[in-house]
């Protein structure tokens, strides 16, 4: 474990001072994040709203067949959801006139399958959400075949609109309301057409915060704050029942993480549920327990179970390709360079991100993973360390570069995999590092720390999000005996426990190695009671579902004390 302070003169300041000088925010800017609510702001300030409004307004009755492309994550799924809640509900278009149309595994935009569905479909007018701004060819074939389309969407807007297509895109310059998702996007558009979105700001805030969008923001912490105190969606309600005072976090561990689990890796069937909770449709489904009795389940506790025999199928799923894959790279020599780019064929499309990603936190390095695409093209996923996105664009090597900046999927031809190579090793500006080194706020003296030093972090949990993490902090000099530590089963996995100066620690999803590590088993006979001298790198963390107060270990180095190596009690 290593560790570096941020400030070296950290020690001259109180540390929640030195807290928030490395955020660059100040009590003032807290309080205003944490306190904000919704406000109206103008929806004409996006690009292209006017023009998509006026269009809608000028060919809208009831008789329009009207199809909605659900895009393949949660703010895509959010996005159409609300639409099609705003249709039914609000303006009561007839529910056999909507088409909807559910991606298959994590394909985005008018993708060859669903094109081909969307070419054959009887739909006047397509409403795409969250996708679809660069899909400009298939755009005019949509339009030749005499379907209007209008495009709802956050993503950067990388070519030449066509005339026939009504883009609202918060991307283009000048436009306001830029850090918003897809889903954001479409409640812009549902206020433009004069209507409330209050009743939907529950699912918007989910989709943005799924989306990993700026939370920084204050129209969109509004649009949060106001949403997760004001829970409307019993789908939303299932997932949070155990968790007083929901935040962005337990969203993006919670409903989020499960949510494109299944839809990523969920079959047609368990996709199709988690469609209907989102829409509100009502109903029950009969559940065979373990030990045989059939028991009525409504909607929203199925789709909660199903939720997470998704995530285990998806986890095993992801566990065996990253084995697979690491030998791969050691076989290439592929530890060396700045951007992991491998050969992907055997794992499936819909999970290649999450592998990506993994690898990335394995080597600290960005990664690309690639299999046959169509013509000799090879296309994939790709999790960068660095905005790898720009560097796509300036190499002259790739094709097509779709998405966000860390985030994306990229397509090239097979000749020009080592030369993106060699150009990436080149241009990467990063320190690259064999292991992880923790960027820390401050370094206690574990007897030092008081309650409320915990609580006052604790306390501030709906504030942290990617542009303004969870400050990390470092523990020295914690004495505890092995005895003291317990591992035991909680209701995700197993966690790593004990007390000291007053103040619970603990290990969250803990292996049984992690706690051998922490107790230095293999350093001592067994039999023997021993104590021990921990350095912890942790946060400062409030329980969402108890509201108690605890010290969440992130990392540590454990050693015997020398005293005890000396003298052993014996206990048994």
């Amino acid at each position: 474990m290593k560790y570096q302070v941020k400030n070296k003169d950290y020690k001259t300041r109180n540390f929640y001072d030195e807290v928030l000088l490395n955020r660059q925010i100040t009590q003032e800017d807290i309080d205003r994040l944490l306190n904000v609510s919704y406000e109206y702001k103008d929806p004409f300030a996006i690009t292209g709203m006017k023009e998509a409004v006026d269009f809608f307004n000028e060919v809208y009755d009831k008789e329009l067949i009207i199809g909605l492309l659900v895009d393949s994550d949660a703010d895509g799924y959010t996005s159409s959801s609300i639409l099609y809640r705003f249709l039914t509900e609000e303006i009561e278009h007839p529910v056999e006139n909507i088409r909807i149309f559910l991606q298959e595994g994590k394909q985005h935009g008018l993708n060859s399958k669903v094109f081909k569905e969307m070419l054959e479909s009887d739909v006047n007018l397509w409403i795409i959400a969250d996708s679809s701004t660069n899909d400009t060819d298939r755009q005019e074939q949509l339009h030749e075949k005499g379907m209007n389309i209008i495009i709802l969407d956050h993503h950067n807007v990388d070519k030449e609109i066509p005339e026939c297509v009504y883009l609202v895109n918060n991307q283009f310059e000048n436009s306001e309301s830029e850090n918003l998702s897809g889903v954001g996007v479409v409640g812009k558009f549902i206020e433009a057409l004069g209507f409330s979105v209050e009743k939907y700001l529950d699912i918007i805030a989910v989709g943005n915060i799924a989306d990993s969008m700026d939370l920084m923001d204050l129209e969109l912490r509004g649009i949060i704050n106001y949403g997760l105190s004001h829970i409307e969606s019993d789908l939303i309600k299932q997932f949070f029942k155990e968790i007083k005072d929901p935040c962005s976090t337990d969203v993006s561990f919670n409903i989020a993480n499960y949510m494109n689990s299944v839809i990523r890796f969920g079959k047609k069937d368990e996709k199709q549920l988690l469609w209907d909770c989102l829409i509100g449709k009502e109903g029950t489904v009969e559940y065979k327990k373990k030990d045989g009795t059939i028991v009525q389940q409504s909607l929203t506790e199925a789709m909660e179970r199903i939720a997470n025999n998704v995530k285990n199928r998806q986890r095993n799923a992801v566990k065996k390709a990253v084995e697979e894959l690491k030998k791969d790279i050691k076989r290439l020599n592929l530890e060396k360079d700045k951007c992991i780019i491998l050969r992907a064929d055997k794992v499936e499309s819909s999970i290649r991100g999450l592998v990506a990603q993994k690898i990335v936190s394995e080597y600290k390095k960005s990664c690309i993973l690639l299999s046959p695409f169509k013509d000799g093209e090879l296309a994939g996923s790709v999790r960068a360390t660095v905005d790898i996105k720009e560097l796509f664009e300036k190499s002259g090597l790739v094709n097509f570069a779709q998405g966000h900046m860390r985030a994306l999927g990229v397509g090239l031809v097979e000749e020009n995999v080592e030369l993106l190579r060699e150009y990436l090793n080149k241009n990467i500006d990063e320190d690259v590092t064999e292991s992880d080194v923790y960027d820390v706020d401050y370094v206690f003296e574990a007897s030092c720390v008081k309650l409320e030093q915990v609580k006052q972090i604790g306390n501030l949990r709906a504030l942290w999000n990617k542009n303004c993490l969870e400050p990390l902090f470092v523990l020295k000099g914690i004495e505890v005996s092995n005895l003291d530590i317990k591992h035991k089963r909680v209701a995700k996995g197993y966690e790593t426990t004990f007390k000291y100066n007053g103040a619970t620690f603990k290990k969250r999803f803990s292996s049984l190695k992690t706690y051998e590590q922490m107790i230095c088993k293999d350093d001592v006979k067994v039999g023997r009671k021993w104590n021990l001298e921990i350095v912890a790198v942790c946060k400062f963390v409030k329980d969402e579902r108890t509201g108690f107060y605890y010290i969440q270990i992130e990392d540590f180095n454990s050693k015997v004390n020398k005293d005890t190596k000396k003298k052993n009690d014996i206990i048994f």
